[in-house]
This record gives C-alpha cells, structure tokens and sequence, in this order.
C-alpha cells in the first residue's frame, strides 16, 4: 500500500513539473533572476502590472533570431515570443509555407493536435494563388495555427515583411497573463 501511495506521488510530482514547464529551457513563473541564469535580458518596456525584455538565452533554437519575454510583477514569466530568421520566398510562399508546416510538425510532436487553424485572405485584390506573399505583407492573410491546453495557448504564424522575405513567429502564454491583461483593461475602465 505505501508503494503504490509512494508511486502515486511520484507520479503527480512529474505531471505537476511538466505541466508547469516552459519552452526554451524556460518555466512558468521564473523570476528576472531566474531568467538570468539561463540567458541576458534586455528591458524594453515596463508598466504597473508587468515588464518587457529582448532576450539572447544561452541555449537557441536555430529556426529563431530573437526572443521577447513578459513577466507579470508578482507571476514572473507569462509569455514568450519567438520571432524567426528570414526567409526568402517566391510569390507563393513556398520556402515560408514548408518552414511553418515542419515547426508546426515539430510542435503536434511535443503538444499534440492543433486546437485551431487559419488560414485565409480578406481581399478581394490580393486573393490569386502569386499573391500570397504580397496578402500576408500587407495584413489581409492570416495564416496561423493554435493550441489551447490546460495552463497555456500557443500560437504559429506566418509573417511576412515583404513579397519576398518572411518568417515564423511563434508565441507562448501562460493563463496568468490573459489574468494581466483583465487587470490592466479594468484599471483602465475605472479612469474614463
């Protein structure tokens, strides 16, 4: 009976730690100090509620050229984002198109089944197959992939900053930042 108590409780312990576990080496909650440890942080913009940093961690992923990170002011990390290196691509987006489809395989490998997927053009003008590109540099396509799980949302995107060249961005969020968020808008509302 105590070893079945005894393997219950390890179990829970290693379920507990993987659902609290962040990417990139990260954890939810981390601290600056923490954060320090595992890489250099560089404030970027700072409120009441929480604080923003570029971030060069010791250990990169080789699709991404920077990181930003959010911390809460009493919750630590809360959201990580991942922008990627350019790509060059044709007016399909073929070479962009193939980099998001492999990280996204990459990402139903460690989270399973994408929650949702967009993928559409709201113009009328930039709607031809050659056209992609030039849609998604100019914000009339969205072209994206989510995951909604227990404590936290990720998101892929396409991005594009010409008809020639875009990359990935890749986006993490813990709850307690939409918990921020809700803060932030009632603080506001209370001024008007």
């Amino acid at each position: 009976m105590k070893r079945r108590c005894l393997i219950n409780c390890l179990v829970l312990v290693v379920v507990c730690a993987v659902a609290y576990a962040g990417p990139f080496g990260m954890e939810w909650g981390m601290t600056k100090e923490q954060l320090e440890n595992v890489g250099t942080l560089e404030l970027q913009h700072q409120e009441e509620l929480f604080t923003s940093f570029d971030f060069i961690p010791k250990k990169s992923h080789s699709a991404f050229e920077s990181y930003q990170l959010i911390l809460g002011t009493d919750e630590g990390l809360v959201k990580i984002v991942a922008y990627g290196n350019d790509i060059t691509c044709n007016d399909y987006g073929t070479q962009l198109k193939s980099e998001f489809n492999s990280m996204k395989d990459s990402l139903v490998k460690n989270y399973g089944k994408v929650s949702n997927t967009f993928d559409f053009n709201s113009s009328s003008t930039w709607d031809e197959a050659d056209d992609w590109m030039m849609s998604l540099y100019l914000d009339k396509r969205v072209f994206a992939v989510f995951w909604e799980l227990q404590d936290i949302s990720i998101m892929l995107e396409a991005k594009a900053t010409s008809s020639s060249k875009g990359y990935i961005k890749l986006t993490y969020e813990n709850d307690k930042w939409e918990e921020i968020l809700d803060r932030r808008s009632a603080s506001e509302s209370s001024l008007l």
